[in-house]
This record gives C-alpha cells, structure tokens and sequence, in this order.
C-alpha cells in the first residue's frame, strides 16, 4: 500500500507536472513562432495538446516487417527517460523527487537515451521513409549533443566556482 501511495505522489509531483504543462506549452510556441519566420499564421499555441488528445484515441497500426516488441516498446522506454529527467528538476521550493541530486552526466545520458529510443523504434519498422527520418534524428543528435554539453560544463564551472566547490585556478 506504501508503494501505491508514494507512486501516486510522485506521479503528481510538482516538477513533473510543471515539465509537462511547460514544455507541451513551449513546443507550440515554438510552433507559433517558426510559423512567424516563414511569414504563415501558424497553428494555435494549445496545437500540441489538440494532438495530443487525437492521438490517443486513435488505433495502433503495426507495420507487418516490424520487429513488434521494439516497435512498441521503444517509445515508452523514451517516455520513461523523460519522466525521470522531469523528476530530478527541483522546482520552487518543492526540490525535486529523489533526495540526492542529479549529476549533469545522468540527466545527458538519459537525454540521449530518449532521443536514440526514437531511432531505435524507427528503424524496427523496415520502412525506407523510417530510414530517413532516423538518419535526421541522428545529425540532430550529434549536432546538439556537443553544444549541450559545453554549455553545461561552462555553468557548472561557473557555479561550483561561485560556491566554492571547486579549486580556484
């Protein structure tokens, strides 16, 4: 009963909540905004939550040369690293799910695995057109990867700096 009980708390915790409400509301204000660049209206800044609640009434088509186990379990493996993510985000003065804090390293390292999950269940399916679209979260990945990475270590040089956690130069 006291696992069903801190599952439903951290389900609802405040820093997931925040991370999914925040984000899905950053992506169509990013959807907004690259449809301002290309001089079109654009589609409403709640289109992603629209999406979202189409896209779970709709039925699960399964390629016929997918590997089905990967296929479907690809996505909510992602799923699972981007919960976890959202649980090591302190927010306000609720800090965040887990008691000791998350290193940097862990946090990019589930951040890969997120966006390789995509790839890996693209390229279960045997489609040409999957091909393409994996090979393009691939450059996004390495294209992304290292500039994330340096920013950072540059912050956390610079907080550990001013907090006095490490040596001076």
């Amino acid at each position: 009963m006291t696992f069903l009980i801190n599952l439903v708390q951290l389900l609802i915790f405040p820093g997931l909540l925040f991370c999914v409400v925040f984000g899905v509301l950053m992506a169509g204000i990013d959807r907004k905004l690259v449809a301002r660049m290309q001089r079109r209206v654009g589609p409403p800044i709640l289109q992603p939550w629209y999406d979202f609640v189409k896209c779970c009434a709709k039925e699960t088509i399964i390629p016929r040369c997918a590997k089905k186990a990967i296929f479907i379990g690809a996505p909510y493996l992602g799923l699972a690293c981007l919960i976890v993510i959202a649980l090591f985000i302190p927010v306000g003065s609720y800090g965040s799910a887990f008691t000791a804090g998350a290193d940097l390293v862990v946090i990019l390292y589930l951040l890969t695995i997120a966006g390789v999950t995509l790839i890996i269940g693209a390229s279960s399916t045997g489609s040409p057109y999957a091909g393409v679209g994996l090979s393009r979260e691939m450059v996004t990945i390495i294209s992304c990867e290292l500039p994330l990475v340096l920013i950072l270590l540059a912050i956390g040089k610079t907080v550990g700096n001013e907090l006095g956690i490490l040596p001076q130069e």
